[in-house]
């Protein structure tokens, strides 16, 4: 194969997996202590299971829209071909907003048959009884959406890898309130107490539905290894080590050589320089575009 077929194919490799940079695999933030402060107004095992819900979600989030971007940019249709040799393309990549992405993915859901969740902002590391409502209304309670993204994100990881390869050959413990704490409270504190308490009880339940998922965690877990395989083949692409190992396959070797007057104006240059310089400055345009088919040429060969 074609060392020039091989590297567009890599890159095309390269932007439909994304490289993710800063990812952390679901298990090891499941035994990483998070710093996070306790509220006397908060259950403690609320806070835990939020706690552990958010190294999950912030960790996730960052990486589906890189993702999301990625499918964004391979389904954009091809920018206009340029036309001639001065041309240059002025076009500045702009990444999409929130609001475009997560248009996209209600139509991917739909060309899909499946559900995607939303591109979101990550949720605050601290949370207290002034901020829980708001906090609360942007938890996601549907653990599904999370794990067809993560199906979908491996799966094209893992066929983008085949195909290179091809070319080598709910529980809850509800913990007492502190007696000393209620006798403290008048009955209308105290009914509000226990009333903020159910609600973290709920919003504890659906946040065990994603920290007890053995699915999320697994699919987390095969995504950190995806991933760590493909900054190795992005690596050794760089050092060169790739392209040396299909050097190394069955197929024939293709030798190629320039086409007659390939170094045309290179001959020139060197045989008559006053010819030379006057096709640069009467012929700029001709002259540009017969050093772009030398280059080309030189460096197909």
């Amino acid at each position: 194969m074609h060392p020039l077929l091989f590297i567009l194919g890599l890159i095309v490799l390269l932007l439909l997996i994304g490289i993710y940079n800063g990812y952390s695999a679901y298990s090891t933030a499941y035994s990483t202590a998070y710093e996070g402060f306790a509220s006397k107004d908060l259950d403690p095992a609320f806070l835990k299971s939020y706690n552990q819900f958010i190294s999950f979600y912030n960790g996730f989030m960052p990486n589906w829209e890189k993702v999301v971007m990625t499918s964004m940019s391979l389904d954009a249709p091809p920018p206009a071909a340029l036309t001639e040799p001065s041309q240059t393309s002025s076009a500045a990549h702009v990444p999409p907003t929130q609001d475009a992405m997560n248009a996209y993915i209600k139509h991917l859901s739909k060309t899909k048959n499946t559900t995607f969740p939303p591109v979101t902002d990550p949720l605050p590391n601290e949370i207290d009884r002034s901020s829980f409502e708001e906090i609360k209304a942007m938890i996601p309670t549907d653990i599904k959406p999370y794990l067809n993204a993560l199906t979908w994100t491996n799966k094209n990881i893992a066929e983008s890898h085949a195909s290179l390869a091809k070319l080598k050959g709910e529980g809850f413990d509800n913990p007492a309130i502190c007696p000393a704490v209620v006798q403290c409270m008048d009955a209308q504190k105290a009914q509000s107490d226990q009333d903020f308490l159910k609600e973290q009880k709920v919003l504890t339940a659906v946040l065990d539905k994603f920290n007890t998922s053995t699915a999320l965690k697994q699919l987390m877990k095969d995504n950190a290894a995806l991933v760590k395989k493909t900054k190795d083949v992005q690596n050794q692409a760089q050092s060169g080590e790739l392209l040396n190992s299909m050097a190394k396959s069955n197929e024939p070797t293709i030798t190629y050589s320039l086409p007659p007057g390939a170094n045309a104006l290179a001959d020139l240059q060197s045989s008559d320089p006053a010819t030379y310089q006057e096709y640069k400055t009467n012929y700029a345009p001709l002259f540009g575009m017969k050093q772009q088919f030398d280059q080309i040429n030189r460096n197909l060969r």
